[in-house]
């Protein structure tokens, strides 16, 4: 709000200027992508946590596409992944069980982690070999770009940018590679209308084959048959990625 100077002064408001839109469009020749990160960590204000749901931090990215003078542009995909902080969980003498079971998805990596274990420590210490420094565990629980974005790896180098953004927070990286056309997520016309084009619907084992192959290239193998995949971040090959995205 802006009072002008002199003779009957009056109060004048200013209406908020439009934000632009951007429609959805291909990206340009010369465009790059980053990566807009947010994480969500809950935390008790008046003592220390005491709520396993505390020990689960959210993380939400946008694959956004930038125009060579800078110019935002669209977002073309996005990444869903949880940090759960295993380490500080054991120090503060909170259940694991319970914190893998604050939610639904996560508790899912549990049960594949600890299907051929007692526990989960023995777990980890098994797919990490006892080399890790740190028990907490990066889980990408989803991974989706537009229909025009796909076939160029994208989804696999704007993982490997977020897996290299944790690495020094993590011990493992887990992922249930699972074709979204058959989740629960096909059913929603607003997702189906943005990610949905072009999946096939009709050879299911195949399009699996084919999403676990996908993961694999970046250093990804299964957990026995539970269908969830796991990496040790210390495997991940920037040099081979950047030198691979250099030549695109």
């Amino acid at each position: 709000m802006s009072v002008p100077t002199g003779g009957n002064r009056s109060c004048v408001v200013k209406k908020p200027r439009k934000q632009k839109m951007h429609a959805r469009r291909k990206c340009g020749a010369h465009a790059h992508h980053e990566l807009r990160i947010s994480f969500e960590k809950l935390a008790w204000a008046e003592h220390l946590d005491r709520d396993p749901i505390n020990f689960v931090s959210h993380i939400e990215t946008g694959i956004a596409c930038v125009a060579e003078d800078r110019e935002e542009g669209p977002i073309v995909g996005e990444i869903s992944a949880a940090l759960v902080e295993v380490d500080r969980a054991l120090r503060m003498n909170q259940s694991l069980y319970d914190v893998f079971d604050s939610y639904s998805h996560t508790w899912q990596f549990y049960e594949a982690l600890t299907s051929e274990h007692d526990n989960l420590i023995d777990a980890l210490e098994h797919y990490t070999e006892g080399l890790a420094l740190k028990h907490d565990v990066l889980l990408l629980t989803t991974i989706q770009i537009e229909p025009p974005h796909r076939g160029k790896r994208l989804g696999l180098f704007a993982t490997a940018s977020l897996i290299e953004q944790f690495r020094e927070h993590c011990g493992l990286v887990m992922c249930q590679p699972y074709p979204m056309q058959f989740g629960p997520m096909f059913e929603e016309e607003k997702w189906r209308r943005r990610y949905g084009g072009g999946l096939g619907l009709k050879d299911q084992p195949a399009a699996f084959t084919k999403v676990q192959n996908y993961w694999r290239e970046l250093g990804f193998r299964e957990i026995g048959k539970t269908g969830f995949m796991f990496m040790s971040p210390d495997d991940l090959d920037e040099a081979g990625i950047i030198d691979e995205m250099t030549r695109r």
